[in-house]
């Protein structure tokens, strides 16, 4: 599944100096074209006459938009378009009612061609691939309560999209994924990966309709659990790789037969002591006593605590890449040594894109594309540097 994941985080670095300009994109001698690819073994599916997009941004702006369909072989092409350095394209196929996206892309000075071929998979609709890779929990809590931010990396580890079934609390969509909160928990906000068309919320669980394709998904999301709680759990649906709690409130102590407390982990600056269990069944339930607690914390919003969620992902994620890329040299993107002010910038621009977006600012599939984009650059940064130290090691 590791393989699969790859892909999500490998995404040019010089990205983010991409500038905000409105304007249309303007003709030129731009060429992109590629094949549809059906990675499903022994599929006797059709990838002709499908429709594909491409779509051209300039900074996040959306500035234009193409569409054609495959060809008899899966094949597709598009011309007659401004390669200018400041443009990023990326090329979207809708398939079997779910959607597939190349990474971004940019041509370099001179360039007028590229080949990007995108890869699609027949549907099922039986779970048996799909597990959680990675969760984790960030716990702080101030006089109002206990505000928890959750991300999860959901695998699909078939070679067929996932499109799920009925249920009783679906109402007559496809569930796909159920996340169960703990009881209790109020003021959810949803940072990325669910969108409001797709989700359903029956009492704590939270039920996806979207289809999920193998190379999985990434889901962030935050809740208020009452001041007066002794005690968190979560019961998960899936088998789970790993799963971690984790809190910078040094009064703030959990205990929990299924829970390990792990060498506390330092991360931008801050402290934060690792409560692990790992190795879980579907259906199992993890309960976390609460001991201690402060208000130390301060008014932190949800929203603040959301943006420490990429760099907790990035501790596992980091790990498990290393383990299968050690061999593979990593280097550097050109402009010059990768610094901490860039991790700080992007850190940033993600506190403020989910400022806008609280605010009503971005709409919300500009602000999951958004997001999605900076914090796969983050990754990146992070998996780049974790290399580096390791050589100096």
């Amino acid at each position: 599944m590791v393989k699969r994941v790859i892909p999500l985080l490998v995404v040019a670095l010089f990205l983010v100096l991409a500038q905000f300009v409105s304007a249309a994109a303007p003709a030129g001698e731009g060429k992109l074209e590629g094949t549809l690819i059906n990675r499903t073994s022994g599929s006797t599916s059709s990838v002709s006459d499908q429709p594909v997009v491409l779509n051209i941004y300039q900074g996040s702006a959306l500035i234009d938009s193409k569409s054609t369909r495959s060809g008899s072989d899966g094949k597709y092409s598009f011309s007659g378009f401004s390669t200018d350095p400041g443009y990023v394209f990326e090329v979207a196929v809708h398939y079997e009612g779910a959607d597939y996206y190349s990474d971004p892309l940019q041509y370099s000075a001179n360039e007028t061609a590229k080949t990007v071929d995108i890869e699609v998979n027949d549907t099922s609709t039986t779970d048996e691939g799909i597990s959680i890779m990675l969760a984790h929990a960030v716990l702080s809590k101030n006089e109002t309560g206990i505000n928890v931010s959750q991300y999860y990396f959901i695998a699909n580890t078939s070679d067929r999209t996932y499109i799920g079934k009925p249920s009783a609390t679906s109402g007559g969509k496809n569930e796909t994924i159920k996340l169960t909160m703990p009881g209790g928990a109020t003021n959810l906000q949803i940072a990325y990966g669910l969108t409001d068309s797709d989700l359903i919320k029956s009492g704590n669980n939270l039920i996806d309709t979207a289809p999920l394709t193998p190379a999985g998904r990434e889901i962030s999301f935050s809740y208020r659990i009452p001041a007066s709680a002794n005690q968190l759990t979560w019961t998960f649906n899936y088998d789970v790789s790993r799963f971690d709690i984790l809190t910078s409130d040094p009064t703030l102590k959990l205990t929990g037969d299924k829970l390990t407390a792990e060498q506390p982990l330092a991360i931008s600056g801050k402290t934060y002591q690792d409560y692990s269990s790992s190795s879980l069944v579907a259906g199992v339930t993890v309960a976390a006593q609460i001991s201690g607690g402060s208000s130390g914390s301060g008014n932190r919003s949800g929203w603040v605590w959301l943006i420490l969620i990429p760099v907790v992902a990035i501790i596992a994620v980091v790990g498990v890449l290393a383990a299968k890329r050690k061999n593979k040299p990593v280097t550097a993107p050109t402009g010059g040594p990768i610094t901490v002010d860039l991790k700080e910038k992007l850190l940033e621009e993600i506190a403020a894109l989910d400022d806008d977006f609280s605010a009503g600012k971005v709409d919300e599939k500009e602000y999951n594309r958004l997001r999605a984009e900076k914090k796969r650059k983050l990754v990146t940064l992070m998996e780049i540097q974790a290399e580096v130290q390791n050589k100096k090691e």
